[in-house]
C-alpha cells in the first residue's frame, strides 16, 4: 500500500524533479567530456543511472535536453555571479571590477558557456533549440548590462550608444575566455585593466559633451 500522510501527494513530483535534475547534471558532464556531438542519449542515461524512458519523459529529444541545460546553467550562474545591479557613486568606476568578476566566472566554463560556444556557429537543425537557448541567455545578459549602463549614460540619451558599449563589454569578456583556452599564461584581469581606462575616458567625454563621441 502506498504511504498516506501530509505531503504524500507531492512525492511523485519531487521524485520527477530529482530525476530531471540528475539528467541535466549528467548531460552537462558528458558534454564537457565529449562535446555536444559526442554526448549521446545513451551516454547521458548511463551517467545519470536512469533509463532512456526517464529522459524522454522529461525531454522530447537531445536538442531539447541541452537547451534546458543551457537555461538551467545560466540561471545558476546568474544567481551566484556578481550582478550588474545598482552601484553607489560613479557607475563607471565599477566597470573594471565587474568585468573582472564576469571574466573570472566565465573562465570556469559554466555549462551554458561551454555548450553555447560549441553550437553557436552551427546551423544544423539537430542543435537549433540549444543554439537559440544560448542566444536567449546572452540577450538576457546583454539587457542587464544595458540597464546598468543607462545609469552612467542617461545624460546622453543615446540608446544605441548604451547598446554598443554593452556589446563591447560582452565581446571583451567572451574574447578573454576564448583566449584563456588558447594561452595558458593569459591574465584576463591585466587585459581588462589595460582597456577599461580608455573606455571610461571615452564615455566620460561623451557624458560631458552630451553626445556620442
Amino acid at each position: 500500500m502506498s504511504p498516506v500522510g501530509p505531503g504524500s501527494e507531492d512525492r511523485p513530483r519531487e521524485s520527477g524533479l530529482a530525476s530531471r535534475d540528475r539528467i541535466l547534471e549528467a548531460a552537462a558532464e558528458v558534454a564537457r567530456e565529449r562535446g555536444v556531438t559526442g554526448a549521446t542519449i545513451a551516454a547521458v542515461c548511463a551517467r545519470s543511472g536512469l533509463p532512456v524512458s526517464s529522459l524522454y519523459w522529461h525531454f522530447t529529444d537531445k536538442d531539447a535536453l541541452f537547451a534546458e541545460v543551457v537555461r538551467t546553467s545560466f540561471a545558476r550562474w546568474l544567481a551566484e555571479s556578481p550582478g550588474w545591479g545598482a552601484q553607489e557613486g560613479d557607475v563607471l568606476e565599477h566597470v573594471s571590477d565587474l568585468l573582472r568578476a564576469t571574466e573570472e566566472t566565465l573562465r570556469r566554463r559554466p555549462s551554458f558557456m561551454n555548450i553555447g560556444m560549441q553550437v553557436l556557429l552551427e546551423s544544423g537543425e539537430d542543435t537549433q533549440q540549444t543554439r537559440q537557448a544560448y542566444l536567449d541567455v546572452r540577450a538576457q545578459a546583454q539587457t542587464m548590462m544595458m540597464v546598468w549602463l543607462e545609469r552612467a549614460l542617461a545624460q546622453i540619451g543615446d540608446p544605441q550608444l548604451t547598446a554598443d558599449v554593452a556589446v563591447l563589454f560582452r565581446a571583451l569578456s567572451d574574447g578573454l575566455v576564448v583566449a584563456g583556452e588558447a594561452f595558458d599564461d593569459l591574465e584576463g584581469g591585466e587585459i581588462i585593466d589595460l582597456f577599461v581606462p580608455v573606455i571610461q575616458a571615452v564615455l566620460r567625454q561623451a557624458i560631458e559633451q552630451g553626445k556620442r563621441p
